[in-house]
């Protein structure tokens, strides 16, 4: 108990200070910050008394500017904290809503048949977020990110040929690589659980669902160009390039998660990414990546 009524009381904040007195006007929290109803709030050595109402606000009238402790009883817990000085301290109840900003770099796959030839590329995101808590370890965490993600290689095996009025080949074209350049709007919408581990330290999972929309991508593929002769023997080889755009289908999606840790006001953690391309429904994509945060 005497843990817990230390955390609560590091949380009053003096107002309306005259010569010899004070007026305390302040919350009663938890050590998750949640505020503690029906909690009695007691001045030592003097009959002062006041209880919390449901928001965990208590007031004491004419309070001596140096004091040595206070009492505070909720049920059958009671504890004293000795304070011989005067009390200068700031509010530390938990916000139900804040607004939170991120970063995060990773890398990303897509998940295709026997025939990709895709290999890891780099992503980069950011954007802002809310986190809104619904109850003691549950939070709502949607955010709106801007993400870039490259990748090199080919997801599916190219090849095509231009015939001659007789039937036969004459030019053909297989792919040898690719360069991938999507650029999505994604939004995550996902539910947050949190165990508090230390002071001001919280254990972060979570997961849910996520929303891509492809605003611009391109593709650029190389093709090795083979011309053929009446024989049907190729008798010239040279590289060509062809551009085409990314996004088909707009929208997709996929499931998010990720783990980490929330220390005051700062986040850290790792995130992934399981989901559809935009201009392939049928294409699998696999993303990780690690993230920072700020939460104001």
């Amino acid at each position: 108990m005497k843990r817990y009524i230390a955390l609560a009381l590091v949380c009053l904040a003096l107002t309306d200070v005259m010569a010899q007195k004070q007026k305390v006007v302040e919350k009663i929290v938890d050590e998750d910050y949640y505020p503690v109803d029906g909690a009695v709030v007691t001045l030592k050595r003097t009959n002062q008394q006041a209880v919390t109402d449901k928001n965990g606000v208590f007031v004491l009238e004419e309070v001596p500017v140096y004091f040595d402790s206070l009492q505070v009883t909720k049920g059958k817990r009671s504890g004293y904290v000795d304070l011989p000085m005067r009390i200068q301290m700031r509010p530390q109840v938990m916000q139900r809503f804040s607004l939170i900003v991120k970063a995060g770099i990773g890398a990303g796959k897509f998940m295709q048949g026997p025939e990709s030839k895709l290999k890891d590329g780099l992503s980069i995101y950011g954007g802002v977020g809310a986190d809104i808590r619904m109850s003691k370890h549950w939070a709502f965490q949607p955010s709106l990110l801007l993400v870039s993600r490259k990748m090199k290689g080919y997801d599916f095996y190219d090849y095509y040929t231009e015939n001659n009025g007789d039937g036969s080949s004459s030019v053909s074209y297989d792919q040898v690589s690719g360069t991938y350049n999507p650029f999505y709007l994604e939004i995550p919408l996902l539910f947050a659980l949190k165990y508090r581990i230390g002071n001001d330290l919280n254990l972060v999972f979570s997961f849910g669902p996520y929303i891509d929309l492809g605003i611009s991508g391109d593709v650029k593929k190389e093709f090795r160009k083979r011309s053929y002769d009446s024989s049907g023997d190729y008798n010239r080889v040279e590289y060509v390039t062809e551009n085409q755009s990314l996004f088909g289908k707009r929208f997709t999606g996929g499931f998010a998660y990720g783990i980490g840790v929330e220390y005051g006001h700062f986040l850290i953690g790792g995130t992934g990414r399981v989901g559809g391309t935009s201009w392939n429904h049928s294409e699998g994509f696999l993303d990780v990546a690690f993230e920072i945060g700020y939460r104001f």
